[in-house]
């Protein structure tokens, strides 16, 4: 074989192996895919002979052969790729280290079945995120030296253990591979425990297996697995062939799909027969054993997951079949040197984002009863189920990720949905394929979420209600206007019970009413407005823009920038709190309870003249009437009168009970007002003197107030807050 490394278009994995004979590494697995619990047996079949380890660059899938069968040279190289992971490589040493290396599943596989994630040791968090993924848009910049995740990474993380709890057979898989071509090291393998099939699960095995999990969501697995899918089976035998005869042995999982679902095991051997292909495989749900795929032409069947079987397994009920192109693709198991993309990270500036458009992830309890709707702002329209998929929108794929435990009764699938960038309007919906299941608790439960740069991630949870035509509303509606880098979310379906959604810092958690919509409304990035509506009468029920102009006040500031979290409950309660750290509760018909970060607290509600009063506990009063305008006063004395919306004017009640304008020495003199207030005053009382006499600034320079200067910048940068604030509550 000739030697050569394929630049920066190498397979990102080293996989150091080279065969005599017809021989094979195994990659073992589930992509992604479902893995119930099967039975397991002492029976194994070896398909190989030899195994020579050697330090060779591999690639994925090839057009026809690759180079010769020279066996003085280690490295194997490729004329054209098909389906590769495009990152940079490293080359290896081309001296070989002979070995007797042959992939027995007794052996070779875990002796355990698929085990659920996402809690325990098999949570994924942050640090594992970013050792896959990178930092840049998963962590917020700082230099503490940790990593503090965005918001949306944190709901992301939420979701993704809630996907793990179905299973980790593609973890499972991608452990055991990567530890027999010698990429990693499970924990427990020594001197006492020399094999993996007799390690048993713990913290370290448990979380590690969780981790690798995730690789079946890469945009870089996503590419490969496009490659294969218009391949008919006989031609993905021939590939496999090819591989083997050439002396290329990568990592394969063979994915297999069907109307059941989706399911994943990995090639060990193959051979030709009169009526087309047997493929030696080993199946994660199948202990100790090796099993066969026998493909024909355009069709193959498989009798191999207890997902599928429900007779006896020896009683040949419950074969697996398919036919045609995208019923069988071809998956490495590596990790890129240098991580893989990340498409659901927070773009925070140019250059960051290392993905575009959007992906919504399902979480059904039952994928082989749901049905998947998408329609376009231009009347296109598609329809996926497991049984295939109809409509005009050729540019948004769909993928199944299977991933099911031994304990799970029912399918629990992933539905994976990319939406290309141009397609910057959609509405999505969930309905039943047959109708709900009465006897199966939960089984119409669903959990979808909507990731994508410069896109708040939302998260929606709920049921697969059956509902008459015309009262069919959508689970999720966006919206982007890339002139304007505004997002609006709508969600008004009956089947949506929470919604959850997070900008680059803002948060908004929503238990929605039957009978309410929801819209969020993000502009460059930034939570503008969260509003649930009353969808009969389109009545605002609450608003996020009402609640912070209900109680603004120039006694106080409250930060109304990003970084806001904003929560209706059930119950009709809503809670803001602001990123300055002041919190805003109002249940149903009472006013507002503020609790202020410097400790003040303060009650709103409206009068009889429909005036919204402040009452603080420090004594001061707020009054703001209907038309806008208000009086707002200290316990001792002080006013700030406000004849229009945003524009002040300070005033003090002298010893004769007489309102005067007051100086900043007199400010100065009177301890008792909160310093908040007292700031925002000060600057107020400057600008109206330096109206009346430029000069007035000389006035600043008090020898007993030497910071009074620093003061007057941050009163005049609060007053700003108070103006811009209004325009915007305007608009």
């Amino acid at each position: 074989m000739e030697s050569g490394v394929t630049d920066g278009n190498s397979f990102l994995a080293l996989m150091d192996l080279t065969v005599r004979g017809s021989i094979l590494l195994i990659s073992l697995v589930c992509l992604s895919l479902a893995c119930g619990g099967g039975q397991s047996s002492d029976q194994s079949v070896r398909s190989a002979e030899n195994d020579i380890r050697t330090t060779e660059t591999i690639t994925p899938k090839t057009e026809g052969r690759s180079g010769s069968s020279d066996r003085g040279t280690n490295t194997a190289t490729t004329s054209s790729l098909k389906g590769h992971i495009a990152k940079a490589s490293t080359e290896r040493s081309p001296t070989p280290e002979p070995m007797l290396k042959l992939f027995d599943p007794a052996s070779d596989g875990f002796g355990f079945a698929n085990f659920p994630g996402g809690s325990g040791a098999a949570t994924v968090g942050v640090n594992d995120l970013v050792e896959l993924f990178g930092s840049d848009g998963l962590c917020i910049p700082g230099d503490s030296g940790l990593c503090k995740p965005y918001p949306g990474i944190e709901l992301f993380l939420g979701q993704l253990n809630a996907v793990l709890a179905n299973g980790l057979c593609y973890g499972i898989s991608a452990s055991v591979t990567n530890h027999f071509s010698g990429d990693i090291t499970l924990g427990g393998i020594g001197p006492e425990t020399k094999t993996v099939v007799d390690l048993s699960r713990g913290d370290e095995l448990d979380h590690s297996i969780a981790k690798l999990h995730m690789m079946q969501f890469s945009e870089e697995y996503r590419a490969i697995l496009d490659t294969y899918l218009k391949d008919r089976p006989e031609e993905i035998a021939r590939e496999l062939m090819d591989s083997f005869e050439n002396q290329v042995i990568p990592p394969y999982t063979l994915a297999l799909y069907t109307d059941e679902g989706g399911h994943a095991i990995t090639p060990i051997g193959i051979e030709e027969t009169e009526s087309g292909f047997k493929v030696s495989v080993y199946d994660s749900n199948w202990p100790k054993e090796t099993r066969r795929v026998d493909i024909n032409g355009d069709s193959w069947e498989y009798q191999g997951s207890a997902v599928l079987i429900t007779e006896d397994k020896k009683s040949g009920g419950g074969l697996w079949t398919g036919q045609g192109p995208g019923s069988m693709a071809l998956l490495p198991h590596t990790i890129p040197n240098d991580g893989f993309d990340c498409f659901f990270c927070q773009e925070t500036g140019p250059g960051l984002s290392k993905s575009i458009g959007s992906v919504i992830l399902v979480n059904a309890q039952d994928i082989r009863n749901t049905t998947f709707e998408m329609a376009s702002n231009d009347g296109q329209t598609m329809t996926w189920s497991t049984l295939g998929r109809l409509g005009s929108l050729e540019s948004v794929k769909t993928y199944i990720l299977p991933s099911q435990s031994e304990s799970s009764k029912v399918g629990s699938d992933i539905l994976m949905v990319v939406v290309p960038p141009e397609i910057n309007n959609f509405e999505v919906n969930l309905t039943l394929l047959n109708g709900s299941n009465e006897e199966v608790d939960q089984v119409d439960s669903f959990g979808l979420i909507l990731v994508g740069p410069g896109i708040p991630t939302t998260v929606t949870k709920g049921h697969i209600l059956e509902e008459p035509e015309e009262d069919s509303t959508n689970i999720l509606q966006f919206s982007k206007d890339p002139l304007t880098d505004t997002v609006v979310l709508a969600i008004d379906s009956k089947k949506v019970e929470t919604i959850e959604s997070a900008t680059i810092q803002s948060t908004t958690f929503v238990e929605l009413s039957s009978d309410e919509r929801y819209e969020a409304i993000v502009v460059d990035d930034a939570l503008d407005d969260v509003v649930v509506v009353r969808k009969e009468t389109a009545e605002v029920v609450y608003s996020l823009k009402t609640v912070l102009n209900d109680i603004e006040t120039p006694l106080r500031t409250t930060d109304t920038g990003d970084g806001l979290r904003f929560s209706k409950f059930s119950d009709g309660s809503v809670t803001v709190e602001s990123p300055d750290n002041d919190v805003i509760n109002k249940t149903v018909d009472t006013g507002y309870e503020v609790a202020f970060a410097d400790g003040t607290t303060a009650s709103f509600e409206i009068g009889e003249d429909r005036a919204m009063i402040g009452n603080f506990s420090d004594g001061s009063t707020s009054i703001r009437f209907e038309s806008g305008n208000g009086v707002h006063s200290t316990a001792d004395g002080w006013v700030i009168n406000e004849p229009t919306r945003g524009e002040y004017e300070v005033l003090r009640e002298n010893v004769k009970g007489l309102l005067e304008k007051p100086s900043l020495d007199d400010l100065s003199e009177d301890i008792t007002i909160a310093s908040e207030a007292r700031e925002i005053m000060r600057g107020l009382i400057f600008e109206e003197q330096f109206r009346q006499d430029p000069n007035a600034d000389s006035q600043l320079d008090v020898e007993d107030e030497p910071s009074v200067g620093n003061g007057i910048s941050a009163s005049n940068e609060r007053v700003e807050i108070i103006y811009d604030k209004y325009e915007l509550l305007k608009r």
